[in-house]
């Protein structure tokens, strides 16, 4: 069980501290599929990176009574001075997993040649996704965290991601945010909109993504 209770965070902007996520409380478990759609910059990615740790909640409590996995479509963490080799080995470990296996794997999925030895600096955009996708699937969480479903490399590459993600979740449960209604509708079952700093739980895809154009629209014709 994933527990968010009261969760508040601000980040900080030009004219100071300015909310992102205002009283999130929300409980479920680590098989399931939950949806989550927002416009952008509206605290999605904030989200993620809180239940993955690497974030802290400025008030509130979040208990992991499961194995969650670092978040998909994220560098976070990635070193661009040392290759990507080293960045698999130094992550794996301090998750707790084997780094010689860890290495292997991504070497064979992530398909980047001798460039899996040179600095991340070096990568161009594709390939450190690539990488970071699969840093991503090394070992076997209860659930996958994503920031967006990840769209790497080439369309064959990509469908290879899919796939492999696809098959993961037949054991393990997904917590995605998105922009896109097809996200939603295609992995996911418990449906929510994040509407100025709250989460508010939907009967299907499209109701969260007309609750999301609602709330945006009325915010346009306000700030007009």
């Amino acid at each position: 069980m994933i527990r968010m209770i009261d969760i508040h965070r601000a980040h900080s902007g030009a004219t100071g501290r300015v909310p992102v996520l205002n009283g999130v409380t929300l409980e479920f478990t680590a098989r399931e599929r939950i949806g989550v759609i927002g416009a952008g910059h509206t605290g999605k990615s904030t989200l993620i990176r809180l239940l993955a740790g690497i974030e802290l909640p400025d008030r509130g409590m979040i208990e992991r009574n499961a194995r969650l996995s670092w978040p998909l479509g994220t560098s976070l963490g990635v070193h661009p001075h040392l290759t990507g080799a080293e960045n698999v080995r130094l992550l794996s470990g301090i998750a707790g997993l084997d780094p010689d296996t860890a290495v292997a794997f991504c070497d064979h999925f992530a398909e980047l040649g001798p460039y899996y030895h040179r600095a991340v600096q070096r990568y161009s955009p594709g390939m450190r996704a690539q990488l970071c996708f699969a840093l991503s699937m090394v070992g076997r969480p209860d659930m996958y965290l994503a920031d967006e479903i990840v769209s790497a490399g080439d369309q064959r590459f990509r469908d290879k991601c899919e796939a492999l993600l696809q098959l993961r979740l037949r054991e393990a449960g997904l917590f995605v945010v998105t922009k896109h209604t097809r996200t939603l509708e295609r992995f996911c079952t418990r449906f929510y909109a994040l509407v100025e700093g709250q989460l508010m739980a939907c009967e299907s895809a499209s109701e969260a993504s007309d609750l999301v154009e609602y709330a945006l629209n009325g915010s346009l014709r306000r700030a007009s």
